[in-house]
């Protein structure tokens, strides 16, 4: 998602949405996030309500999204062994 495994494909075919890929297995943001540097802040402790937020927003997106496409609902996150994975 962002890799393949969180990358969301979508496009619009005679004004309707179609899902062109779903993710077996999604990974959780916090297992994308610990892959860039940049994002480091928000793994520390004092942030960790802004990545529950963030991760929030983002299954709320996808559901969404499913919704538009006709979808079923989304399968959850499920944490990865190694973030290196993905």
């Amino acid at each position: 998602m962002f890799a393949l495994r969180l990358a969301i494909f979508r496009r619009i075919v005679d004004g309707r949405y179609r899902l062109t890929y779903r993710p077996d297995h999604p990974v959780p943001v916090e297992d994308w996030l610990r892959l860039q540097q940049r994002f480091s802040h928000l793994l520390r402790g004092e942030n960790r309500d802004h990545l529950s937020e963030i991760q929030a927003q983002v299954e709320a997106d996808w559901a969404a999204l499913l919704e538009r496409c006709g979808e079923d609902q989304p399968v959850q996150a499920v944490p990865t062994a190694r973030a290196a994975q993905i």
